[in-house]
């Protein structure tokens, strides 16, 4: 009689679902945590299912219904649920990504993790615990914080292995954990996504299925990360943030253009090359950047936004010069008349161009 695969939802709660997809045979659990970008609540499907119901492991997902970092009374019921399933495997492996990272840390001692695989987790995100961390502030503000005691909550005798950049603000995170067995696997430039970083260079599924089967070399990764990451329009993007961050704006400049080459239908690379562009006095490289972005993608807002203001800010510069003046109004009119929105825009009040993290 052939088993019954397919996934079972073992518990349906306002706040988060479980997910349970069964193997041919009874050996590891890998356990998910879903990131705060994750979609697939209804109908629900959880981070990585796929990818390992593929390779023959059984896996259990938790998926939030909204970002609220595993702080929901839900919890205590699905973790209960959860260790009934856990009961039946060899082995227990959390795993999960920024939110889900947290997750898969938070819960592996109540999990009975062997191994935890967290990218760029947070300790918190509570201010009183993090406070340097403002990126979702307006998350936190919404949460009580009941279930978040992480040095209760990690498995100490777990094999933890925490993926990050450590020269992002993700390292500070990672320097609030405590704990035996913690194996920081480095990925400098990759930002707040090391498992799109790994994916990029053909590296993610050798990497996890090596942390999963305790086969896992950091120095063998760190060597294939070497050979493959100059390909890869990620690292140079995070490269230029790095160097933008330090006032190095024409280093910042070569570094997205090299990212604009790998991956030319990408978009952040090319605002962030206009901004520093803009910052260095190349206001017409600048709208040039803007013109072609504005083009790929007309609907993207914050383009349109930075095209307009840039261009605004070139015309009211050689205002007093009517040869400069006709020269830009004749350069960019296709672009404007075309572009009802777009000209309201440049005839709003502007902030100067900034840069972002974006």
């Amino acid at each position: 009689m052939t088993k019954d695969l397919s996934p079972r939802l073992i518990f349906d709660g306002p706040d988060l679902r479980l997910v349970y997809v069964p193997a041919e045979k009874r050996g590891p659990l890998v356990v998910t945590f879903s990131p705060l970008v994750h979609q697939d609540f209804d109908p629900p499907v959880g981070f990585g299912q796929e990818f390992f119901a593929k390779r023959g492991l059984a896996c259990l997902c938790f998926i939030s219904a909204w970002p609220h970092w595993w702080q929901v009374p839900d919890i205590e019921k699905a973790l209960s649920i959860a260790r009934e399933v856990v009961r039946q495997h060899s082995r227990v492996i959390t795993y999960g990504s920024s939110m889900g990272g947290h997750g898969a840390l938070l819960h592996s001692r109540a999990l009975g993790a062997t191994t935890v695989i967290a990218a760029a987790p947070q300790f918190s995100i509570d201010p009183a615990k993090a406070p340097f961390e403002r990126r979702w502030r307006h998350r936190a503000s919404k949460l009580t914080f009941n279930w978040d005691d992480m040095k209760a909550g990690l498995a100490p005798k777990a094999r933890k292995y925490i993926i990050y950049d450590p020269l992002s603000i993700d390292r500070k995170h990672v320097q609030r954990l405590r704990s035996p067995r913690i194996i920081r696997v480095g990925l400098p430039f990759s930002g707040h996504a090391p498992l799109a970083y790994l994916s990029h260079i053909g590296l993610l599924s050798d990497t996890i299925l090596s942390m999963i089967g305790n086969k896992f070399s950091l120095l063998s990764l760190k060597e294939a990360v070497r050979a493959q990451r100059r390909g890869n329009p990620d690292y140079w993007g995070e490269m230029a943030l790095a160097l933008q961050q330090r006032g190095r704006y024409q280093a910042a400049v070569e570094a997205l253009r090299t990212a604009k080459s790998l991956d030319a239908s990408a978009i952040q690379p090319r605002l962030r090359l206009a901004q520093n562009m803009w910052r260095l006095g190349l206001g017409e490289e600048a709208l040039q950047e803007l013109e072609e972005a504005v083009t790929m993608r007309p609907r993207h807002e914050g383009a349109r936004k930075l095209f307009a203001s840039m261009l605004a800010q070139s015309i009211q510069s050689v205002s007093e010069d009517p040869a400069k003046l006709e020269a830009l109004h004749e350069r960019y009119r296709s672009a404007i008349d075309s572009d009802g929105e777009l000209q309201a825009l440049i005839s709003a009040p502007k902030a100067t161009p900034h840069l972002t993290n974006g």
